[in-house]
């Protein structure tokens, strides 16, 4: 298909992207988010064309699995921007309102059986995203990212404050003409596995760079040799065409970081 279409730019959004699935199903995740990337990616190479990464600001320091195997998307892709010719740029975005398996559908959903709303912790917070504002920012993160110089930075789209979501719960209710806590009971389920009470825009071993346009952020780590990417995702392909699902954690955080393992199994 591409040989024959030949486009110019790819967008990459494919993916398993909830956390607690991935937690549960490693092998599908890897074989999804991993091998499914590394796929596109080298179809698009041979038809010369560029490619854009959906990431997500889970792979900010990953505590999870999902987190984790979109954080190895984005090194493996920087690793390719950095060999040329064919850019491909990877661009983080936050939890988009009203797509597939977002909390909006699932509050509004409970809603209409008359509550309760579930929030996983009082104190949750996460930056979000309107549907037209994330292909807003993502034609905008293509149109200076595929450009921009040095090559393989991730780009971060700017989202502002992250929001409490027991809050976007009490809004959903108001917005029904209802009372929080009083009309409709709002409860606390607990962190479900692989997921953080807070998430971040740019990691701790990340600096930034010049900001490419405004409302994006660019962000540099060190720089991984693509010889090195690939033989970690053969791994862990091989793993999970195994079904290995019980060695796959370890391989992916080793992957990712030597030290997000540690992090990650004591969150």
């Amino acid at each position: 298909w591409f040989a024959k279409e030949r486009p110019e730019v790819v967008f990459h959004a494919a993916a398993l992207k909830q956390v607690p699935m991935v937690e549960a199903f490693a092998s599908e995740g890897v074989l999804t988010n991993v091998v499914g990337l590394q796929n596109v990616a080298e179809a698009a190479r041979r038809g010369g064309a560029d490619m854009i990464f959906v990431s997500t600001d889970k792979a900010v320091d990953p505590s999870g699995l999902m987190g984790a195997s979109k954080r190895l998307g984005e090194i493996y892709c920087q690793a390719l921007d950095r060999a040329g010719p064919e850019r491909a740029v990877s661009v983080r975005l936050g939890n988009v309102l009203g797509s597939a398996g977002s909390v909006t559908p699932i509050f509004e959903a409970q809603l209409a059986e008359g509550g309760p709303l579930t929030v996983t912790d009082p104190d949750v917070t996460r930056f979000f995203l309107t549907i037209p504002q994330a292909a807003d920012a993502l034609l905008q993160a293509a149109a200076v990212g595929l450009t921009a110089e040095p090559r393989g930075s991730a780009l971060v789209i700017e989202m502002g404050e992250a929001l409490p979501v027991v809050e976007l719960a009490r809004e959903v209710i108001r917005l029904e003409g209802l009372r929080p806590d009083i009309d409709v009971p709002i409860t606390f389920t607990g962190l479900r596995p692989g997921e953080k009470l807070h998430e971040a825009l740019v990691a701790s071993d990340e600096w930034r760079e010049a900001d490419p346009a405004p409302g994006v952020i660019a962000v540099a780590s060190s720089a991984r040799a693509l010889t090195d990417v690939l033989a970690d995702m053969e791994t862990l392909a091989a793993l999970a065409r195994d079904g290995a699902n019980e060695k796959i954690a370890a391989a992916l955080f080793r992957a990712v970081d030597a030290d997000a393992e540690v992090r990650a199994r004591s969150l």
